[in-house]
């Protein structure tokens, strides 16, 4: 039988350091949060949004749509910013 593990969704956003770019094990900050998590028991499904050189601008248009169709009500849904 296997383990119950709590089902939580992630949604990071944010510009290069959020994407992971430049890290040689393409997880970044988000990929090894995620990483922890699973390890501590949870079940995760995360959304990396973060895109290389973004400005604050571009984000704060888009962030709340993306979040929005990816983290519905029924779900345990957090939202990272760097």
């Amino acid at each position: 039988m296997s383990q119950y593990r709590p089902q939580i969704r992630i949604c990071f956003l944010g510009e290069s350091f959020v994407n992971g770019t430049g890290d040689p094990e393409f997880l970044g900050w988000t990929g090894r949060i995620c990483v922890d998590a699973y390890r501590k028991g949870y079940d995760i499904t995360f959304y990396n949004l973060g895109v290389r050189g973004e400005t604050s601008t571009e984000l704060k248009q888009r962030w709340l749509r993306e979040v929005s169709y990816r983290l519905p009500k029924e779900y345990d849904g957090r939202v990272f910013h760097l």
